[in-house]
């Protein structure tokens, strides 16, 4: 596997490493799950993703799976759903299986079902283009004219490309969500400006003539399978070592944000919403670390 498709690989399970460190701390707290990936002919596969899910913490560990097929990590105690991902194929949903301490609790598991098609990479649980850096790497956009569109150009664009508000279709509750959001950004922003209350009007007016549709609320809920964007490769060479853990935010409507990293430790990041900032190190800090010595 070329060097530069690795990078993108170690660069994915980085960034998808939200744990809180106090839940896998101390040996006497952890056990181990290990198994092995198998083929829909029964034949071991090396380079899968190997996700362990505890759904009562909000935790899912994902290690690769090694030589003859073989997965092993070490887990806080717990009930575990297991599940692989490798290539065009995927396994089903293991039963729930319980970790206990100084254990090792074996669930083998077969890629049989077909995966869903791929999607271009995007915000958690997003469609593409809905939110983050994936809908600012479009063609440049030509917006619609009309009152607002100096808005949008002249103090939207300051902080992201006027392509995420043109990809975006949002009804007016949402649109009223993200400006509530731009605006607690603009007061505590040394060069983005505040709108007025007139030009929030003539702005949400231009965003509603162009960029909504009826839908659009039925359209946030959709659902993306999370398997959707793992590589369609078996992993190889460095980036088999990587251990990724992430944590579900229990606040949906929010975005991990900021991230601070200390090298050969952990990562703080901060939790956005249109009504706060937080920074939580007990429910955000992130822990990668490589499988081996």
């Amino acid at each position: 596997m070329p060097k530069r498709i690795n990078g993108k690989i170690v660069a994915m399970l980085v960034l998808m490493a939200m744990v809180c460190a106090s839940s896998v701390r101390g040996a006497d707290s952890l056990g181990v799950l290990q198994g092995v990936v198998k083929d829909a002919a029964g034949a071991p596969v090396a380079g899968a993703f190997v996700k362990m899910k505890d759904a009562e913490r909000r935790l899912t560990f994902m290690v690769i799976s090694q030589a003859q097929g073989r997965y092993s990590a070490n887990v806080p105690l717990g009930k575990y759903v297991v599940q692989a991902v490798g290539g065009e194929y995927q396994s089903a949903l293991s039963t729930q299986k319980d970790v206990s301490a100084g254990r090792s609790t074996t669930v083998d598991v077969a890629l049989t079902d077909k995966r869903a098609p791929h999607l271009p990479n995007a915000w958690p649980g997003r469609p593409p283009g809905q939110g983050g850096g994936e809908a600012a790497a479009t063609a440049p956009v030509r917006l619609p004219d009309g009152n607002g569109k100096q808005l949008v150009t002249g103090k939207c664009s300051v902080c992201h490309d006027a392509a995420r508000i043109a990809n975006a279709r949002y009804d007016r509750a949402h649109w009223l969500e993200i400006n509530d959001d731009m605006q607690d950004y603009a007061r505590g922003s040394d060069f983005a400006r505040e709108l007025t209350s007139e030009e929030v009007n003539v702005l949400l007016d231009y965003l509603l003539a162009n960029f909504s549709d009826s839908d659009a609320r039925a359209r946030r809920v959709r659902q993306v399978d999370p398997n959707s964007r793992l590589p369609r490769t078996l992993v190889q060479g460095d980036a088999t070592k990587y251990i990724a853990v992430e944590f579900e935010l229990p606040n949906t409507n929010v975005e991990p944000h900021l991230h601070v990293y200390r090298i050969g430790s952990a990562c703080w990041s901060h939790q956005k919403s249109s009504v706060e900032w937080n920074c939580e190190r007990s429910r955000q800090q992130t822990l990668v670390r490589r499988w081996g010595p």
